[in-house]
């Protein structure tokens, strides 16, 4: 039996990472002023985008998944003829239309795609799983990533969909915005209150920055620091604390910036988290932002994923 997995386009792994795994990618694409810009994952063309400063409170975005009639197409022109099981990977249903969109094209996949097949000679049965992950960006790469090293092991279906059920809730995804005051106006607009007004006022004012996490379909500030640079060196150094401790549950860590990929890695704390990574076999990934986190937290943020079973960045940070 063929298996592939495919992404929406707010997942953030690499473009290499994706081609030599066969990743295939739905698109979620962003309108600003206008005009479409599609995400394909071209970490060359995500970097262009910011470059031209598109994602500002002044201009006028927002993202633009396919329907389900167009995924309908993707899934019968793109996979059905060449895959007979197809798993759907998409960004928390919380934050995006796209689940709902995929699961209402896969209810008519099974009645279009033996003629397709049939045309196309392929026999046999096809079908499609539609997994919501509960996360975005950063933490669909680490669901991904797994799940890819659960394919390789070829472990059954039914055992791949209950782990791929279990690891939902472990995943926990930190963002930092440059400007706070761009995701409280951003949030709003999407009818989500992880910064409240006052939040905002207070960040913008003492340069109080908030570490928001995403998880499980939710999203709260986890913590608030003084200073943009110290919340992102904060935020390494407790995922570096998780490698080292041992309360890293699988071993992966993934992260993103809504920019030039120098400027994530001239960070401090970046070479020590990826040092710490490579002595502890832990796998590393970090790549562009894609557009639709670009636009939820504005240029130049960071967001990072990891494994664990508790959020406790918080109490890492007042024993730091």
């Amino acid at each position: 039996m063929s298996v592939v997995l495919v992404v929406d386009s707010a997942c953030d792994l690499p473009t290499a990472y994706l081609k030599a795994n066969n990743i295939k990618i739905l698109p979620i694409n962003i309108k600003v002023n206008g005009t479409l810009y599609l995400d394909d994952k071209n970490e060359g063309r995500l970097k262009a985008f910011y470059d031209k400063n598109l994602l500002t409170n002044k201009n006028d975005a927002e993202t633009t998944p396919y329907n389900s009639d167009q995924i309908l197409d993707f899934i019968l022109t793109n996979l059905a003829t060449t895959y007979d099981y197809v798993i759907i990977q998409t960004v928390g249903s919380a934050s995006s239309e796209i689940y709902n969109n995929t699961m209402d094209a896969s209810h008519e996949v099974s009645s279009k795609y033996p003629e397709i097949r049939k045309i196309a000679k392929r026999p046999g049965k096809f079908g499609v799983r539609v997994i919501d992950t509960g996360t975005a960006f950063t933490g669909q790469a680490l669901f991904a990533m797994y799940t890819i090293d659960l394919i390789r092991k070829r472990i059954s279906k039914g055992q791949l969909q209950i782990k791929m059920r279990d690891i939902k809730p472990l995943i926990w995804t930190y963002g930092i915005p440059k400007d706070v005051g761009y995701v409280r106006e951003r949030a709003s607009k999407r009818g989500t209150k992880s910064v409240s007004a006052f939040g905002a006022f207070i960040g913008k004012t003492l340069d109080i920055n908030p570490i928001i996490c995403l998880r499980d379909n939710r999203n709260y500030v986890a913590a608030k620091i003084r200073g943009r640079q110290s919340a992102i060196e904060h935020l390494f150094n407790y995922a570096i604390e998780c490698i080292t401790d041992g309360s890293l549950i699988y071993p992966y860590i993934a992260v993103s910036f809504a920019g030039e990929l120098s400027e994530l890695e001239s960070m401090s704390g970046f070479q020590r988290l990826k040092s710490a990574a490579k002595i502890n076999r832990v796998k590393f990934s970090h790549t562009v932002m894609n557009l639709s986190g670009g636009l939820l937290f504005g240029p130049e943020s960071v967001v990072l994923s990891l494994f664990t079973y508790t959020d406790s960045i918080e109490q890492s940070i007042k024993g730091s």
